[in-house]
């Protein structure tokens, strides 16, 4: 029993340390600038979000218990934002547990707007603007970026050389995926010009639905093409073979998914350690970033570097014999 209370105590123990280097430090490398959640919430969750500060008023026709639903969604949006800006890890999911609530307040606005109960306030209307301003902006720029990568690559516009790597990936633009923006400008002229506000809401919803599925579609796996696919295909090269796959300098758990890892039998796979300087029982793979390169070669000479692609280092160690 002595033992099982003092496991419990030493659970709680690293639990509160690493509460304490969420708030305190940048865990993992995550980090962000102040009103980073803000950003999330407001320009992720458009539509919605544009509606949002309608639906904190109170209206009269109001019963005891939307009044108290009402309150409760604001307060669990405030307490959710207010914590998460606090804490100085910065991760686009951490602020998650806010979107229920955002979208409710957002309902319960246009559900007034639509029985007639408000009208759409101008500065819905002036968000609505500048998010789709935005988003067509940001589409459009993905799209010449990709299209003019060299130039862009060589132009001395970008300083972090990493990032510099990662665009020679062999991704393929073909120009026409801008025309995604096409979808979101309708949404926004049959808001703006149809009168009546069912059909003026839907159409912008419609739209931005629309718009959403084809940003996925179309650009996701282009980006991933950039900041990942390299390390992805080696991870999936190993994945069958009887190693240890793991990375260097920087957190991830790709090769976790991608590399099929298994829990291991010897404990000493789970000591970088032992995999960089110890007595290996078989092969042990490593993917680092190549501004790490030079000082992980001075740290670690038993590593080979296998080859290099769009940043990333791909090395190996091999048992001794």
């Amino acid at each position: 029993m002595m033992q099982i209370a003092a496991g419990n105590i030493d659970v709680v123990k690293d639990f509160i340390v690493y509460q304490a280097r969420l708030f305190s430090t940048k865990d993992a490398g995550h980090g962000g600038f102040p009103g980073y959640h803000l950003v999330v919430l407001l320009f992720g969750v458009f539509p919605a979000s544009v509606f949002l500060f309608n639906g904190f008023k109170a209206s009269p026709d109001e019963q005891p218990l939307q009044r108290e639903w009402r309150r409760a969604s604001i307060i669990l949006l405030l307490t959710v934002v207010v914590l998460f800006e606090i804490v100085q890890t910065k991760i686009i999911h951490y602020s998650s547990l806010a979107y229920f609530p955002l979208t409710y307040l957002s309902a319960l606005a246009i559900y007034r707007i639509t029985e007639g109960k408000n009208n759409i306030s101008r500065a819905s209307k002036i968000l609505i603007l500048v998010f789709s301003i935005l988003w067509v902006m940001v589409i459009t720029g993905f799209t010449i970026a990709g299209m003019h990568k060299e130039w862009l690559m060589n132009s001395g516009i970008i300083k972090d050389p990493f990032a510099v790597a990662n665009l020679a990936a062999d991704v393929k633009w073909t120009g026409w995926e801008v025309l995604v923006s096409g979808v979101l400008v309708i949404g926004i002229l049959a808001f703006i010009f149809i009168k009546k506000p069912m059909i003026k809401i839907t159409s912008l919803f419609a739209a931005s639905l629309i718009f959403t599925f084809l940003t996925m579609t179309v650009f996701t796996g282009r980006i991933e093409g950039y900041v990942q696919r390299a390390p992805i295909d080696f991870y999936r090269q190993h994945s069958e073979e009887d190693c240890y796959i793991n990375t260097l300098g920087f957190k991830s758990y790709a090769h976790l998914f991608y590399g099929r890892k298994m829990p291991q039998e010897n404990p000493l796979s789970y000591d970088k350690e032992w995999l960089l300087n110890g007595n290996i029982d078989k092969p042990a793979y490593f993917v680092y970033k190549m501004m790490k390169k030079d000082e992980y070669s001075r740290l670690y000479p038993k590593l080979v570097v296998l080859y290099e692609k769009n940043g990333f280092i791909f090395a190996a160690r091999y048992p001794e014999k």
